[in-house]
């Protein structure tokens, strides 16, 4: 099983194979096996201020995020650190930073995970005295529960040391742990409701093309229902889904949030059908072209391939030349 990363979809390949697919030029084709976990330093701390600067090697990373990459029961990844500008490491004065999760079924599901540290004898050297890590889940709904070392992680609205929020427009859970000494272990322990909203894969590609298309529709301000929704017979599914993070970070922890899920994904099914009628429509040639370029993202992130290129023929007869729009 491969994440697909940007668009949150799982792949499942029974055997090695070849597969072309189409993706759009703002996306960067990534995929990461069902199961594995990837640390990383974050370009900005838990408080919004820039946690690093670029280029210094030997710079000790005081934050980690991990991401744990759904479509697997368990996992770990590991994270290896020297100071960054000697030839210390020879004397193996290194730290190795290990992540390991489990996730168990029954009438709870609870996702365990541990962090170890492993230093050798110099390798202290390389690490910060203190560090922040967080956990991000993909794919996955709100807890019912977090707890960090025993004790309970309440939710924030926008993150923060010592809590959890919702990340809409990745569609992720985001545990942040308290600063604590670097070399000490940490375990997570975070429950769910036993029968999570169904919809979680693959929403984000859908969340994403949302606000690509409707940034397309409003540079001409043919967004249907995008200043006036009581004007669109249909409610403006557009402009709902394109703000279905918000959303979903505000209805994490709440049963609104199944029902945002399963709304969004009606709304993108309408939104799909309401801006095709309108490039159908549409006779000005800028505006066709707009909404044409609009309605083939739509359609293509519903249908799993990258946006083609829209030739509109009643512009090759004008100008003599066909006009193109491409993704």
């Amino acid at each position: 099983v491969w994440y697909e990363v940007h668009t949150g979809s799982l792949l499942k390949r029974a055997a090695p194979q070849t597969t072309t697919l189409g993706v759009h030029l703002l996306d960067v084709p990534t995929y990461a096996v069902g199961g594995s976990v990837v640390p990383r330093r974050p370009l900005f701390s838990s408080t919004g201020e820039v946690a690093v600067s670029p280029g210094l090697a030997g710079e000790a990373y005081a934050a980690v995020e991990w991401t744990l990459y759904p479509g697997a029961a368990a996992g770990s990844g590991s994270m290896y650190e020297d100071d960054g500008e000697t030839y210390a490491y020879l004397r193996d004065d290194s730290a190795t930073s290990t992540l390991v999760f489990a996730m168990g079924g029954g009438t709870s599901p609870t996702l365990d995970v541990n962090i170890t540290v492993a230093v050798s004898a110099g390798g202290a050297a390389a690490l910060p005295r203190t560090r922040t890590h967080s956990l991000r889940l993909p794919n996955t709904p709100p807890p019912t529960r977090v707890l960090f070392n025993g004790a309970p992680l309440g939710k924030s609205r926008f993150g923060g040391p010592a809590s959890w929020h919702y990340d809409g427009d990745d569609v992720a859970v985001v545990v942040t742990l308290p600063p604590s000494r670097t070399t000490d272990p940490a375990r997570v322990v975070a429950t769910f409701e036993p029968h999570p909203p169904a919809g979680l894969e693959g929403l984000k590609g859908l969340l994403a093309a949302s606000r690509r298309a409707k940034a397309a529709l409003n540079l001409r301000r043919m967004a249907p229902g995008e200043h006036s929704s009581h004007l669109d017979p249909l409610g403006a599914p557009l402009a709902y889904v394109a703000s279905a993070p918000d959303l979903l970070a505000s209805a994490a922890g709440s049963p609104a949030f199944a029902a945002t899920v399963a709304k969004a994904r009606l709304r993108y099914a309408a939104a799909a059908k309401e801006i095709g009628n309108l490039a159908a429509n549409v006779t000005k040639d800028a505006d066709k072209l707009r909404a044409m370029y609009a309605s083939e993202i739509l359609e293509a992130a519903r249908a799993g391939i990258a946006p083609q290129q829209v030739q509109v023929e009643r512009v090759r007869a004008r100008t003599g030349r066909p006009s193109w729009v491409t993704a």
